[in-house]
């Protein structure tokens, strides 16, 4: 990713990382309508794999129109992070800084540490 930015260029990254202590989420949702179309759509933990840093994931789409209905499913297993495995992920990029931590609250103002605590981290980068 480095190497498509621009030097001072920003990379702007949104994950889940995985707490080092039992994760206080494990399945969130959200819906949206615009006009006759509606969409809700549900995500949930099936398990994690600390040892093999996987997490299988469940995700399910609703999607509603005055004339059709219909309902997207799927699993999927994604690899995962501690904020400390991630950490160092990064530091091994030498071309790229970590600027700030935040959550998924997206508040410029409040920044949210890199702790072992750390569940939904959208990372800002910068190339040097």
């Amino acid at each position: 990713m480095a190497a498509a930015l621009a030097k001072g260029g920003l990379y702007v990254l949104g994950l889940h990382l995985t707490p080092e202590c039992d994760p206080t989420c494990d399945q969130e949702s959200w819906s949206a309508q615009r006009g006759h179309l509606a969409v809700r759509s549900r995500m949930w933990s099936l398990a994690i794999d600390r040892r093999r840093r996987q997490e299988r994931v469940a995700m399910r789409v609703d999607v509603s129109t005055p004339t059709r209905q219909f309902r997207l499913a799927e699993e999927m297993i994604f690899r995962t992070y501690t904020a400390a495995q991630f950490a160092r992920l990064l530091r091994s990029e030498a071309q790229l800084e970590l600027v700030e931590t935040y959550d998924f609250a997206y508040d410029v103002d409040r920044p949210v540490p890199l702790d072992a605590r750390a569940e939904d981290t959208v990372f800002v980068l910068r190339k040097n």
